[in-house]
């Protein structure tokens, strides 16, 4: 008696869990599907987000190596026209080496400024040939309405000419 009781109980224990699950697996399936999709879903997202966010700090790595490329680059090219601004100071001191400045020297139509130059070089004892005076002109005011004439700028053939003058 007792061995029946224990296969009715365990028939029904059988039967009652297969009941069960089968009534728990139907309302539980569609249920469970949904929730299977959305992770696939979160899935899908989470690998686009991974693979875009690796995309992002492969560029951003090789936007700091331009950036630091960039960045020499940039201190090579202050440093080489630097040195340029340099260079173009010496010659454009080395341009005026020779240069001398006449203020005040009045002013005629009919001008002759090489001829005035010599002419001044004789009255400081210091004659000037034509050939000792390269470029010889009057350069513009600064000042406009200034009554004061023009200074004439000389150009002469060498430094040691200048320094005599």
């Amino acid at each position: 008696m007792e061995e029946l009781k224990d296969l009715i109980a365990k028939e029904i224990k059988e039967n009652l869990y297969s009941s069960m699950f089968s009534i728990i697996s139907t309302k539980l399936e569609p249920q469970l599907k949904t929730i299977r999709e959305e992770l696939a879903d979160y899935s899908h997202a989470m690998k686009f987000f991974n693979d875009k966010f690796e995309e992002i700090v492969t560029k951003q790595s090789e936007y700091v190596d331009k950036v630091k490329t960039l960045e020499a680059e940039n201190q090579f090219l202050r440093d080489h026209v630097e040195k340029i601004n340099q260079r173009l100071k010496q010659i454009e001191d080395n341009a005026r080496s020779t240069n001398i400045e006449i203020q005040c020297l009045p002013e005629n139509r009919s001008e002759n400024l090489i001829t005035t130059v010599q002419q001044l070089g004789n009255v400081v004892k210091c004659p000037l040939n034509a050939t000792d005076i390269t470029y010889c002109s009057r350069v513009a005011k600064m000042n406009t309405e200034s009554n004061r004439p023009r200074n004439v700028v000389v150009k002469l053939s060498s430094p040691l000419q200048r320094d005599t003058l």
